[in-house]
């Protein structure tokens, strides 16, 4: 069976959060991941095609002090939509030295994940 799933690492925020003033406080943190991951939808909702958007998508952070973002994991609906999405996630990685571009968040590496 296809992959219904892709990841992109190496995510680079276009609107860096401001350091939480408390990190042990969960709200805070529940917080700075929620602003997060609507950066990340957003831009997945701009770069992939109409009939393929994300149905779920998944930011995992760091263990240790949960403000490094890890990698995305982004569901669609069918294995094609998967595979159309990553065609125009592809598109749009970050090469070696190259900056997200202003307000926007970008990848350097994605692919399938089963």
């Amino acid at each position: 069976e296809e992959a219904r799933l892709i990841m992109l690492e190496g995510v680079v925020l276009g609107n860096e959060p401001p350091p939480p003033p408390r990190l042990t406080s969960t709200r805070v943190l529940s917080n700075v991941h929620s602003e997060i991951r609507g950066e990340v939808e957003q831009r997945l909702v701009e770069v992939c095609p109409q009939g393929a958007k994300p149905v779920k998508v998944v930011c995992v952070f760091d263990s240790v002090t949960g403000m490094h973002l890890l990698y995305v994991m982004a569901e669609f609906a069918s294995a094609r939509a998967a595979r159309e999405a990553l065609i125009k996630c592809q598109r749009v990685c970050l090469q070696d030295g190259e900056s997200a571009p202003a307000g926007q968040c970008a990848w350097r590496c994605c692919g399938p994940a089963w």
